[in-house]
């Protein structure tokens, strides 16, 4: 018998991570050979979650470089809240918190079709060039429950 409480230690779960299995836009999990019968090759990414130790070292450092530029502009005057850049360094935030989470991956190809290996750069890409497979992936790794086992 398994002890009941395993399925609420999510700081557990998040180190063992899991795998998450790709949308198409259509709302169809995403296959490689979805043009056959029977597809046998899901496009999936595998991640610690948001309590692994990973993620939490990568919150401590992207907290520490905001206060760092907190303190710079303290003082000075900004014309508006909301920088021109706000989306593009919200992407790029993002991109990071994927890099320091995704362990694995399966059938993952570049432009020309050739298959990627999970390396830190070809994360930076990947997630930085599809913006549907980082908000797939960003709402993933904030969903506690995607890290409660059953």
């Amino acid at each position: 018998m398994t002890n009941f409480m395993d399925q609420f230690d999510t700081v557990a779960n998040s180190e063992q991570g899991a795998k998450l299995h790709f949308k198409v836009p259509t709302g169809d999990l995403a296959f490689i050979d979805a043009d056959k019968e029977t597809p046998k090759k899901p496009v999936t990414v595998t991640m610690l979650g948001a309590s692994s130790d990973k993620h939490k070292k990568y919150s401590i450092a992207a907290l520490r470089d905001y206060r760092i530029k907190s303190k710079k502009s303290h003082g000075k005057k900004k014309d508006e809240d909301i920088s021109d850049d706000f989306f593009e360094e919200t992407s790029a935030s993002q991109v990071s918190r994927l890099m320091a989470v995704v362990t694995g991956w399966e059938n993952m190809f570049d432009e020309s079709g050739k298959a990627l290996d999970c390396t830190p750069d070809n994360i930076k890409f990947l997630f930085g060039k599809y913006q549907e497979l980082r908000v797939q992936a960003i709402n993933f790794l904030d969903s506690d429950v995607n890290f409660i086992k059953s």
